[in-house]
């Protein structure tokens, strides 16, 4: 799958927060909110940084770290195993309160 889509999106989505929906149908608005965004540098790997911080505030940080794929050798050694359904379960049902609005995810 091609990032740019992604990206796309995530940018938008950046806009859409910064701006009232009349300050959207703007050109100039939506062109200075973006340049806000680039000069904040936000890239796509934006989002995983963005969806680890969202999920933290919601589940333990261990859960995340195993959904997120964060680790550092020594911790990750120790946890990595420990995988299970459940908590990718439990991970999914929170990112789709979390993020719902604005992601639709499938059962």
């Amino acid at each position: 799958m091609d990032f740019h889509f992604l990206l796309d999106g995530l940018k938008d989505a950046l806009v859409a927060m910064t701006l009232t929906e009349e300050q959207l149908e703007i050109p100039a608005k939506v062109a200075e909110a973006r340049r806000l965004w680039m000069a904040r540098k936000v890239v796509f790997h934006s989002w995983r940084h963005y969806f680890a911080a969202r999920m933290a505030d919601r589940i333990s940080s261990r859960k995340v770290m195993l959904a997120t794929g964060h680790s550092n050798g020594a911790v990750f050694e120790s946890y990595a195993d420990h995988r299970t359904e459940e908590i990718f379960q439990e991970v999914r049902a929170t990112a789709t309160d979390a993020f719902g609005g604005l992601i639709p995810f499938r059962p």
